[in-house]
């Protein structure tokens, strides 16, 4: 117990004794430090001043961590800014964007003119061949001569060269200038260098000698020399003190900026890739005066201009005119058997129709004549193919019937009125089944008189098939009436039985070729006034009355039967039950 009692004195006295140590510690020097901080914070704005570039380049090249640590800090910044003021934003970028789009605009279409114009001018006018063949005489290119003829100085290429070691750092050209060999010329200079200053020293003092101008036919190269770095300009024409002066200055720079990368150079030239934008303020040139003053007006180039705004004004208007048509024939009803697959434009006006057409629909040309269309730039393709249009049909059928000057036919109803002998319906009809799609309309020829005896067979059964059934619809639709308690005919129903006969003998005749078997069954019927059996005797002998009849005008009497069924009970006009109806049997007949 009295062992921890000693440890907690010890551990008092201690802090005491640091206390009593930090206090004389202030007493002595605090005033001298607070001092020397404040002459510090008075000049540390200078002396930062004097080094951030420096600074900044020597720690990005280290580590990379300036552009890391200022990047999210300015992307930040700006995001904050742009939430927080982002309709102040908008209303400042609005008319600058607007006027930066114009302006692009403006300068691209103005540099195109003029520089088509230069071309032009250049290539086509008088001067343009005169300074060609002075450029052909010289012995050097077209672009650089026209550079000769244009401006009073111009830098064509800049190198930055390690002076030690010779090696080629950096190098920039200007436009439309065909680079050179950098490092070869790199070399060169640095041996041309070492030559003048071993060979050409003065005798007094050893100060050694430089090489400052390299002239050329084509070129001057104008050498700035620096501690560790040698700056070369290629120059064309007479280059101005300032551009002299300019050289010294980005020289100057580069040293400044550079001069670790210098002194810890290896032979990698990767820290220098930087040094563009200092070199580009070197590449500088001096039009000559006459091309400064005269304001030439880029004729050329805007007859090219119009000429080429001609041209696709030309096309467009072609194009557009082509559309037009194509639209105005898809909006039309198309005529019946005529199917258009696809329209397309070829070339500038011309239309390439791909369309079915049936050979008995219209014509596509006359089509488009009737709805006013040019046929001038428009090309049919057709293939023919068979429709089964309901219209066009009707319309084959219409044609047909057209050709029977005794007939006629309601397109609506497809009902045949007139008179016909029946071997121009036997025709007519095999005609009509022959169209494709004919077998959805049902042809109506009742109303038709035939005004032959006899018909002649076809040899397609088909066409006898119908007739046949034609004409046992046409004996089943003939009624015989007769007067109250009456069994005797009447003159006016001879013309009824004279077109039973006619019917069933062409029947019989059909039978044969269709190989079937035939008889006619003649009903009578009453009405229900009377007595039951005397009307039912009544019936038969009114039967039998039409039955001798009709044997009388030929048919066969084993072929003809007759019947009496009696009283017939209908609502109504019972007059219409005292009838003879006609009703034809027929059976297939086994081979």
């Amino acid at each position: 117990m009295q062992d921890k009692t000693g440890f907690q004195q010890d551990v008092d006295n201690s802090n005491v004794e640091d206390s009593q140590l930090e206090t004389l510690r202030r007493i002595l020097i605090g005033k001298e430090v607070d001092k020397a901080a404040a002459e510090i914070r008075a000049e540390s704005r200078e002396m930062v001043s004097d080094v951030l570039s420096e600074a900044l380049h020597d720690r990005e090249k280290k580590d990379g961590s300036v552009q890391r640590i200022i990047q999210p800090i300015i992307a930040k910044s700006v995001e904050k800014s742009l939430i927080s003021q982002r309709k102040d934003f908008i209303d400042y970028l609005y008319p600058l964007v607007g006027s930066l789009v114009r302006k692009a605009v403006s300068v691209f279409f103005t540099d195109f003119i003029e520089k088509t114009n230069e071309i032009i001018e250049n290539s086509i006018t008088a001067k343009g061949i005169k300074w060609r063949i002075n450029a052909w005489r010289s012995g050097i290119s077209f672009s650089e001569y026209v550079a000769s003829q244009t401006f009073v100085f111009k830098v064509e290429q800049v190198f930055l060269i390690h002076k030690d070691t010779g090696n080629l750092l950096k190098s920039v050209v200007a436009d439309n200038f065909n680079e050179e060999d950098a490092d070869l010329v790199s070399a060169m200079l640095t041996a041309i260098n070492d030559f003048v200053a071993d060979s050409f020293n003065r005798s007094d003092d050893r100060t050694e000698q430089h090489l400052d101008t390299v002239k050329t036919d084509d070129f001057t190269l104008l050498v700035r020399q620096g501690p560790q770095a040698i700056l070369v300009a290629a120059v064309s024409g007479n280059i101005s003190r300032k551009a002299t002066s300019q050289l010294q200055i980005t020289l100057e720079e580069i040293q400044r900026i550079y001069l670790t990368d210098f002194k810890e150079y290896t032979g990698d030239s990767k820290p220098f890739e930087t040094a563009d934008a200092l070199l580009q303020d070197c590449l500088l040139s001096e039009v000559r005066d006459e091309h400064q003053k005269t304001s030439k007006k880029p004729i050329f180039g805007w007859l090219l201009v119009v000429v080429m705004l001609g041209i696709i004004a030309w096309y467009s208007f072609a194009w557009w005119s082509a559309s037009q048509t194509i639209n105005k024939i898809n909006k039309l009803e198309q005529p019946p058997g005529v199917l258009i697959q696809k329209l397309v434009a070829d070339g500038r006006y011309d239309i390439k129709l791909y369309a079915l057409r049936d050979p008995a629909a219209q014509e596509i040309g006359e089509w488009l004549s009737q709805n006013s269309i040019e046929q001038k730039y428009i090309n049919i393709a057709e293939t023919p193919f068979i429709s089964i249009d309901k219209k066009l049909i009707t319309q084959k059928i219409s044609t047909i019937v057209d050709e029977y000057d005794t007939i006629d036919i309601d397109t609506q109803s497809m009902a045949l009125a007139g008179n016909l002998q029946l071997n121009d319906y036997q025709i007519l009809k095999a005609r009509i089944d022959r169209i494709p799609g004919a077998e959805f309309f049902k042809i109506d020829s009742q109303a038709i008189e035939f005004i032959d005896n006899e018909i002649d067979l076809s040899e397609n059964n088909a066409v006898n098939e119908q007739i046949f059934i034609r004409l046992v619809g046409e004996i089943s639709s003939i009624q015989i009436g007769f007067d109250v308690g009456e069994t005797a005919l009447s003159p006016e129903q001879s013309t009824g039985l004279d077109k039973v006969s006619e019917h069933y003998n062409n029947i019989e005749r059909l039978a044969k070729k269709l190989n079937r078997s035939t008889n006619l069954v003649i009903v009578g019927a009453s009405d229900s006034t009377g007595e039951r059996g005397f009307n039912q005797r009544l019936s038969g002998q009114r039967s039998l009355v039409v039955r001798e009849a009709l044997i009388a005008r030929g048919l066969k009497p084993e072929h003809v039967f007759s019947v009496g069924i009696g009283e017939i009970e209908l609502p109504g006009n019972i007059k219409t039950t005292r009838k003879v109806l006609f009703n034809v049997m027929f059976a297939e007949l086994n081979d």
